[in-house]
């Protein structure tokens, strides 16, 4: 399995998942309505949206009211696998340098960091560094 840069280093149009998903959406799904979708299948809301619980309350993921069937959904995920999506995730997470164009880390995740977990970014903690910017901008929003 190649690295989680080489995949995307690789442009998105040349790739043979991205191209099948072409394919696929000018053959099956260019033309389809919304409103056919939900009558063709009554449990589409079901088939195709998630409840996640969080500790901040429920998310609710609803794919339902796309244009996407089975076959988009599967070819979506192979474009995901194609791109190395899932290790890419993990890289995030971890404080790896996955902003390329930049050659840092996005800390995104850090800011979000309501459990306070430790957030290593080249060996070094910047939890209560990431805690003390976010301190200082509660109290400048509060003046």
């Amino acid at each position: 399995m190649p690295d989680s840069h080489t995949a995307n280093e690789m442009s998105l149009h040349k790739d043979s998942a991205f191209i099948q998903l072409q394919q696929h959406f000018e053959s099956e799904c260019k033309f389809l309505k919304m409103v056919d979708l939900f009558k063709q299948d009554p449990q589409r809301f079901q088939k195709y949206s998630l409840k996640m619980d969080t500790p901040d309350g429920p998310i609710l993921f609803d794919y339902s009211k796309n244009i996407i069937n089975e076959e988009t959904m599967k070819r979506l995920f192979n474009l995901a696998n194609s791109r190395n999506v899932l290790n890419m995730r993990q890289d995030m997470f971890s404080g790896k340098k996955i902003n390329f164009t930049e050659g840092r880390a996005v800390l995104h995740t850090a800011l979000r960091n309501v459990n306070n977990k430790p957030l290593t970014l080249d060996g070094q903690n910047v939890t209560d560094d990431v805690n003390n910017v976010l301190k200082h901008m509660r109290t400048f929003c509060d003046q």
